[in-house]
């Protein structure tokens, strides 16, 4: 797996394989080269690019939040061209409360053309611990002199506060205040990076453990025991990129097949004038044979003249359905007899199918057999009998 961390510098990549952490690369995406894998690629926006707030709404479900926050996003966050994560943090009889992460995605098509992101998550919903415990990061540790206070459990994300200078009993118990509800279970601060803490917090009830630098991010850490399917950004118009290479399959087959339609009708015709060329000499012969007394054969010749007029080139056949199929129809199965062509075809609107091929030059009538199948899908399968002129 790989992941991406997302920050003012520009791109940070890491490679995940076996518990085991590896930098992969770093620069800005047009220092970068393409990132190739077939498996997940998960960007973290970190939390310098994140606007972050914690907001009543009335009762609702998870996607009609989502529905509302997303008609109401730009008014909330100064932003050109804001994406955002909602993470429902508690319900009611009476509201729903949402955090919720913002961040300018203007710059989402230059990471895509380097980093082909599945998943997108802001950095505070990338910490995750058995136990209820607060992380401090940044401070001058940093260099931006901002530092951070995390609050995270077994369920993920619980609150975040952010500050200027070290952390003090104030600003923890702040944060705390803010997640009341949980907030007799903290006994222990992460010190992430080498943050720093002030004097007061040795004797304020927790216990302090360091955590020295891996040489990347702290939330890269936890990405193992998080359910990353919240986050996929693998949604319709990646689905509609497959059904369009699915409909480019349909048209090689039928191209193919098309193709081996054609080369049996050379068959044909080689046979056809075979069979001629034997008859011929049957009848030389039977001319000796029966004392000089030739046998006609107009008659079956032109009979077999008249049957090969009423054959159809498959060629054209494909040509007729390429011309006149509306938009969003295709033939799944195909077969032609002399002036007849049965069709299995599929398409969301079965009479648009029929009226074009009944307007078609070069055809007599067109019969719908039965009716449409329906199913979940937008493209319903229907069959049809084409009698050609």
């Amino acid at each position: 797996m790989f992941v991406g961390y997302w920050n003012k510098r520009g791109l940070d990549i890491y490679r995940l394989a076996k518990g085991k952490v590896e930098r992969f690369a770093s620069g800005s995406p047009e220092q970068l080269k393409p990132v190739k894998s077939l498996g997940k690629i998960v960007l973290i926006v970190g939390r310098e690019l994140l606007l972050h707030t914690r907001k009543k709404y009335p009762p609702a479900s998870a996607d009609d939040l989502k529905k509302a926050v997303g008609l109401e996003i730009g008014g909330m966050f100064p932003l050109k061209s804001p994406s955002f994560f909602l993470s429902v943090s508690g319900r009611t009889e009476a509201y729903t409360l949402a955090d919720i992460w913002a961040w300018d995605s203007s710059e989402y098509e230059n990471l895509r053309g380097v980093f082909p992101f599945t998943h997108v998550l802001p950095e505070d919903m990338a910490f995750i611990s058995g136990e209820p415990e607060i992380s401090v990061m940044g401070g001058a540790s940093a260099g931006t002199g901002i530092s951070y206070l995390l609050a995270h459990s077994r369920e993920g994300f619980l609150g975040v506060s952010s500050f200027r200078g070290r952390v003090s009993r104030s600003h923890v118990e702040m944060l705390l205040k803010a997640i009341s509800r949980h907030a007799e279970d903290f006994r222990r601060l992460n010190l992430c990076g080498g943050a720093e803490v002030g004097p007061d917090m040795y004797d304020a009830g927790f216990a302090l453990v360091k955590k020295e630098s891996l040489g990347y991010p702290a939330c890269i850490e936890n990405l193992s025991g998080l359910d990353l399917k919240q986050f996929s950004v693998r949604t319709e118009p990646v689905v509609l990129e497959y059904i369009g290479i699915g409909l480019r399959s349909v048209i090689y087959l039928l191209f193919a097949y098309g193709l081996c339609l054609t080369l049996a009708g050379m068959h044909y015709d080689d046979a056809s004038n075979e069979v001629k060329i034997k008859t011929a000499k049957l009848g030389a012969g039977m001319s000796v044979i029966v004392s000089g007394k030739e046998k006609d054969y107009s008659k079956a010749a032109g009979e077999l003249k008249e049957k090969l007029k009423n054959w159809s080139s498959p060629i054209e056949v494909m040509d007729l359905l390429a011309k006149n199929l509306p938009g969003k129809s295709y033939v799944t199965r195909l077969l032609l007899n002399e002036k007849t062509l049965e069709l299995t075809a599929a398409s969301n609107d079965a009479l648009a199918v029929v009226e074009a091929m009944g307007k078609a030059e070069g055809v007599e009538s067109v019969k719908l057999k039965g009716s449409p199948a329906k199913n979940d899908k937008a493209i319903n399968p229907f069959y049809l009998t084409v009698e050609l002129k």
